[in-house]
């Protein structure tokens, strides 16, 4: 801000720049808005590049999947390394984009699967 502020040591400097703060003050919210601005830009450049690496084919009805088991994330040791169960059969994609998933005897789960938290199991 082109304030030293350890040099204020009388009431009528730190008027003067609380005064100079309050001009500046829409020049600093402007520069923080670009600034702002940029780095969401960036933030979705840097996503859709991350993403376009893991896109994949659909996966289709009838095709068996494994789920990812978020819990185990914070567990210690190697006996939680394996955080994938299944498989599972897909038995329908939702209009929002998440899996109902059943089990091999055709039980259907109680929960709905996202895509990102489900793979496709090669057996």
């Amino acid at each position: 801000l082109g304030i030293d502020w350890l040099e204020i040591k009388t009431t009528e400097q730190l008027l003067e720049a609380r005064a100079k703060q309050l001009e500046q003050r829409e020049e600093i919210l402007e520069e923080a808005h670009t600034k702002m601005m940029k780095a969401r830009e960036a933030s979705v450049r840097y996503w859709d590049r991350k993403m376009a690496a893991q896109l994949r084919r659909p996966l289709d009805t009838g095709e068996l999947v494994l789920i990812y088991n978020k819990s185990l994330e914070d567990q210690w040791g190697k006996l939680f390394l394996n955080r994938w169960n299944g498989p599972f059969r897909i038995k329908n994609q939702l209009p929002k984009g998440s899996y109902v998933l059943e089990e091999l005897d055709g039980t259907e789960l109680h929960q709905n699967y996202a895509a990102s938290h489900i793979k496709r199991f090669y057996p």
